[in-house]
């Protein structure tokens, strides 16, 4: 009961605020760390707070209660920030130093709300930092969804039947293409071409209604369609508006697979675009072709200056056929 949690806290009842709230708090608690300092300076120690407190509120999709975040609930942005490392779109010690933030919020708020630190409850955020520095290390960010896994687990017919038909669909197409979520999950209508001759996307930079960025100049790329990928788009064929440019796929995706056990404990869904390649590699598909389909540079595989056209949509479709998974039931 609430009583006996106060009475558990030493008497002390905490505000009932959101992380956005406790963010903003953060100057008015601690003062001292921004009177009489340079505008940056403040802006700077706010921000330790603002920002951290944002990438939860993307990733988990709300803005929740601070003091009833679930330790599930951390370990689902924790999954979530790990696929933004193996995607190349956050450095692992980027993603370590705001878990350790989130952390020293947890126990700044309950120092400003009066309560005792022998009597602060466990962290939500505690310890969840520990090895995301290695992952800026090349081999640090390998960790693959077994094979076997994404055949008789991910891509089986009905394998997937427990998640929302968004959430499964955008699992099936990363399994096929091998591309980075974001590049998959806010893919606007007009970038999707199922009547082309060859069915594909086209990853690039959209402006408008549709803006978004993309990693680097190789990443604009056509991926074709085949499998379960097809499929999947054939079922959405405007995309996926649930999950588009919410950032919220990841954790979501993670949360499930881990609970239904189809992903072991240390794996996440970002490592299915690792194994995409594993599959390409074991086909014998020469590493600049691998790296034109995976969106990387192909001067930075071969280690010298590219000459040549590069793949055609039919190439890729031979490649994406050589490695299809042919579902299971």
């Amino acid at each position: 009961t609430s009583t006996a949690a106060t009475a558990l806290l030493g008497g002390v009842e905490r505000p009932k605020l959101t992380i956005s709230e406790v963010a903003r708090k953060m100057p008015d608690w601690f003062r001292e760390n921004v009177v009489g300092k340079a505008e940056k300076a403040k802006k700077t120690w706010c921000a330790q707070w603002s920002r951290p407190a944002a990438k939860v509120i993307e990733i988990l999709g709300c803005d929740p209660i601070f003091t009833e975040i679930q330790r599930q609930d951390a370990i689902s942005l924790r999954d979530a920030l790990k696929d933004r490392v193996i995607d190349e779109e956050l450095l692992g010690r980027s993603a370590q130093k705001e878990l350790r933030l989130l952390n020293t919020l947890w126990e700044k708020f309950h120092d400003a709300t009066g309560v005792d630190e022998r009597d602060m409850p466990p962290s939500p955020f505690y310890n969840l930092g520990k090895g995301f520095a290695n992952m800026d290390e090349e081999e640090g960010r390998k960790r693959e969804v077994p094979i076997e896994i994404i055949r008789d687990k991910i891509v089986a017919f009905g394998g997937l039947d427990f998640m929302n038909d968004e959430l499964r669909d955008i699992t099936l197409i990363l399994a096929e293409t091998g591309g980075r979520q974001s590049e998959i999950t806010d893919i606007p209508p007009h970038s999707i071409f199922l009547d082309a001759p060859i069915p594909h996307i086209w990853i690039r930079k959209e402006v408008g209604e549709w803006a978004r960025g993309i990693k680097n100049k190789p990443s604009k790329r056509k991926i074709p369609l085949v499998g379960v990928a097809l499929l999947a788009f054939q079922r959405h064929p405007n995309g996926f508006p649930r999950y588009r440019f919410k950032g919220t796929y990841s954790a979501a995706a993670n949360k499930v697979l881990h609970s239904h056990r189809i992903l072991p404990e240390n794996v996440t869904i970002g490592g299915l675009r690792h194994s995409f390649e594993t599959r390409m590699r074991k086909a014998g598909v020469p590493n600049d072709a691998r790296a034109s389909l995976m969106g990387h540079s192909v001067k930075k595989a071969r280690g010298r200056e590219l000459y040549g056209d590069e793949l055609s949509l039919e190439e890729k479709l031979a490649i994406h056929n050589q490695i299809m998974f042919t579902p299971q039931a």
